[in-house]
């Protein structure tokens, strides 16, 4: 990877956890439009029925139970409450995005029209990094 296109570096620290939540805080958008751009070049290629993709998750659960047996616990645990509300109540796809204007929360003191400057650029951010990572 040349110097140019080399991903940038998080460092993080603590417990699976914590390093885990911190990575999600500092990449979650570029974890989100990874995924994305992964699952459409999968869809074009591969076609995997719903069991299929369960099948292989569960195949996955005794390396997570070796590696983070807490985290397992947790998603355990929320499963009967996520089934109940019929969506996820945990992971990175849940995590808020904050927006800052003036080190302050930009959805309580920004402007109607910051705000709207705002959600163009950050459009205009994920469109460009979709094409970056397309080729």
């Amino acid at each position: 990877m040349t110097p140019a296109s080399r991903y940038r570096e998080i460092e993080v620290y603590g417990t699976p956890r914590e390093m885990g939540r911190q990575l999600g805080e500092a990449a979650g958008e570029e974890i989100r439009g990874f995924a994305g751009i992964a699952v459409e070049r999968v869809n074009k290629t591969v076609s995997i029925s719903r069991e299929q993709a369960l099948a292989t998750a569960s195949a996955c659960i005794p390396y997570v139970a070796d590696y983070a047996p807490e985290l397992l616990a947790e998603l355990a645990n929320k499963r009967a409450m996520e089934l109940k509300h019929g969506y996820t109540m945990c992971g990175p796809h849940r995590d808020d995005l904050v927006f800052t204007l003036a080190d302050q929360p930009a959805d309580i003191y920004a402007s109607e029209g910051q705000l709207k400057t705002i959600l163009v650029s950050w459009k205009m951010a994920e469109v460009k990094f979709l094409e970056q990572q397309s080729g």
